[in-house]
């Protein structure tokens, strides 16, 4: 399936050099996101997928892979040597498709809103999404009759679970078909909507049909979980901890004082589990030592009631744990999320610039703010955040625009544009038009018109004559890659 280990390269023999004896799959995050590619990889051989066109084809890449799992299967059970198979579909995700028979069932059942978003234009979001569940499920199903049909299941242990919560990728929003149930957020979110996922596991004969646990566990205990299974050593390193206990019912289970998240997009995140207690601290990359909030969840599993005036001593004790917890990165930080260089030959010659300190954006098409990609953006002086409209599907595509009040009237000769810095090339604007007026209420004609190139390098864009104005509104007419939406790095304003 989809192998996150391979750090979008391409090379599918990357996936071997880190450990694994054979793979089957995608090591494109990009090309996960369709369900019908043109190629896939066996180990460091790329194979042609007849038929397939990236939104359509003949061969649905999940099935596909899982078709090639129950066969690499059923060569180890002839071998009767020990095996572990990592099978990483990718419905539901994020184009929303799935075989017809499969979505079948649900077709006609559900209010549906067409998607008209970034990801594959879908008629029956919900339907289709349901039927991706279907389908996962259905296959589980051929993988656990596999075991038996081997004769080994009695002997082999299964771990089922999801990377995070629901996501509105794809056209269908968090909240339709009741994904998250009472929990708040969904991906991206720290909340439990976005962290608290099913973990299934099956061991006939060892595990207890139908027991259940409310022990946290996070993805760090998997492989201590592992190793004692296998019957090695845990490494010293690790602060994960094996849930053997738990699973057999044999044994103490140890357990965490706490459970510790970060997350580098939307501002930065960090989120704590200690105990009942459930803390959240948002916007971290512009205040470190912000507020947190503070949840009971064995009363409020929906993160609704903030109690954190209430109990400072566990807002404190929390607040220790997050310092404690956090490891300083090089590639990493709150503030701009993946760190790069940024290279000088992207940014024009430095000239003298209209001071941005008292901008403030007044109106705006929309803004991404489940992203932190907010049109305020757009003007902090700071390339490398960014102003990103709607993707969702939520709001209607171009023209969009960003209205800027100056603070008072300029003369500007020149409208600089920096595109997105984060190595993406979604949104960059490609057709605009920019205007400049002393009413934020009547713009007039436009003062220059043209189009951009596809690029990561600041574009200037000259007036015929200089223009005065308090209000300057740039409007995107068209986007690089036929996208619906569009995205700026940094918007900056040469004097006359």
């Amino acid at each position: 399936g989809k192998s996150g280990l391979s750090c979008n390269t391409d090379d599918g023999g990357h996936v071997n050099d880190k450990g694994f004896d054979y793979f089957y799959g995608l090591t494109s995050h990009a090309a996960a996101h369709r369900h019908y590619p043109e190629m896939v990889w066996r180990n460091d051989k790329k194979e042609t997928l007849e038929g397939n066109e990236g939104y359509t084809g003949k061969h649905y890449i999940s099935e596909v892979c899982m078709a090639d799992a129950l066969r690499w299967i059923g060569e180890q059970g002839e071998t009767d040597k020990p095996f572990f198979a990592h099978i990483a579909l990718t419905p539901p995700h994020a184009d929303l498709q799935v075989p017809e028979e499969y979505r079948a069932p649900y077709m006609g059942k559900f209010e549906e809103t067409p998607n008209r978003g970034g990801y594959y234009h879908q008629q029956h979001p919900k339907a289709t999404y349901a039927g991706m569940i279907n389908f996962i499920d259905q296959k589980m199903g051929e993988l656990l009759a596999e075991l038996e049909k081997q004769g080994i299941a009695d002997n082999t242990i299964v771990f089922f679970s999801s990377d995070n919560g629901p996501t509105p990728e794809g056209g269908k929003p968090i909240e339709a078909l009741d994904s998250n149930g009472p929990l708040r957020g969904g991906k991206r979110d720290l909340y439990e909507g976005g962290i608290r996922t099913p973990l299934i596991v099956w061991w006939p004969g060892k595990i207890n049909a139908g027991q259940t646990s409310d022990m946290p566990t996070a993805m760090w205990d998997f492989m201590p979980t592992a190793l004692q299974l296998a019957g090695a050593q845990t490494p010293e390193w690790t602060d994960g901890i094996s849930i053997v206990p738990t699973l057999l019912g044999e044994g103490e289970q140890a357990e965490h004082e706490y459970l510790y998240w970060e997350f580098y997009e939307q501002g930065g995140k960090q989120a704590v589990r200690y105990g009942k207690w459930k803390g959240v601290r948002l916007n971290v990359g512009r205040n470190p030592d912000g507020p947190i909030e503070l949840y009971d969840l064995t009363r409020d599993v929906g993160e609704k009631n903030n109690v954190a005036a209430e109990h400072p001593e566990v807002v404190t004790r929390i607040a220790g744990f997050m310092k404690e917890a956090h490891t300083h990165s090089n590639e990493f930080s709150f503030r701009y999320g993946f760190i790069q260089p940024l290279p000088a030959d992207r940014f024009l010659p430095e000239a003298q610039r209209i001071d941005h300190k008292n901008w403030k954006v007044i109106d705006t098409s929309s803004e991404s703010t489940v992203n932190g990609a907010v049109a305020a953006n757009a003007i902090d002086g700071d390339p490398r955040t960014r102003w990103h409209t709607q993707w969702d599907g939520a709001q209607p595509g171009h023209p969009h625009h960003i209205t800027i009040d100056l603070g008072q009237t300029e003369t500007i000769a020149a409208v600089r544009i920096v595109p997105r810095q984060d190595n993406s090339p979604n949104g960059r604007i490609a057709k605009y038009a920019v205007y400049v007026s002393n009413s934020a209420d009547a713009f007039g004609r436009p003062v220059a018109e043209g189009e951009l190139e596809n690029s990561y390098k600041e574009q200037e864009i000259r007036f015929a004559a200089t223009a005065s104005g308090r209000y300057l509104k740039l409007v995107a007419l068209s986007e690089t890659q036929n996208q619906p939406f569009t995205s700026m790095g940094e918007l900056r304003l040469l004097p006359e």
